[in-house]
């Protein structure tokens, strides 16, 4: 037997054997895209899987794979909002996605670093994967304020309620008669 071999390999991609199992309970985590394909859906559609490898923590090294159909006509509205939660927690800037049209590909999300909630499957279910902005992964996970907190303006108290004492019942009394001859004749002057 020889031990003289060697070979070259690029490990930083690579989840180590018996170490990808998703995480078990609910967690925010950190995470880096390691991997990206394609594959059909059920009714023949296509959708991007990301797998991404948990950074840090007690879950580091944990797997969580994340699925996205890709926009076509029908569903547009609905699942792009999917892919810029995931594009703005991987880093990619919101002005360059408000701009107008890009074009997104699987080398534009490999190798990033995002943030996730992470719940996992119920029993005969799929997991959930929340991709969430760094900074609000820093509110949910140290109760920290966001890096660039809205102003909110104070409103004053409200004025105390007036207190209202009861009106006495009006007193109301008939109308003496009116002259047939003058309808006016109960005024007086």
């Amino acid at each position: 037997m020889s031990s003289d071999w060697e070979f070259k390999a690029d490990f930083s991609n690579v989840a180590a054997a018996g170490m990808g199992s998703a995480p078990t309970e609910e967690c925010y985590v950190t995470v880096k895209v390691f991997n990206s394909e394609v594959r059909d859906t059920q009714r023949g559609d296509k959708r991007c899987i990301l797998r991404c490898m948990v950074t840090e923590g007690p879950q580091a090294n944990a797997v969580i794979t994340d699925g996205m159909n890709f926009p076509t006509a029908e569903n547009a509205e609905r699942v792009l909002r999917y892919w810029k939660a995931m594009l703005l927690s991987l880093g990619i800037d919101r002005k360059a996605l408000d701009k107008g049209e890009v074009k997104i590909n699987g080398k534009t999300v490999l190798g990033r670093t995002g943030f996730i909630h992470f719940l996992p499957a119920p029993e005969g279910g799929y997991s959930s994967v929340r991709w969430l902005t760094k900074d609000q992964f820093t509110m949910l996970t140290k109760g920290a304020e966001p890096a660039a907190p809205a102003v909110v303006k104070k409103k004053a108290a409200p004025a105390p309620e007036p207190k209202v004492e009861a009106a006495p019942e009006p007193i109301v009394e008939a109308a003496p008669e009116a002259d047939e001859a003058d309808p006016l004749g109960f005024l007086t002057l």
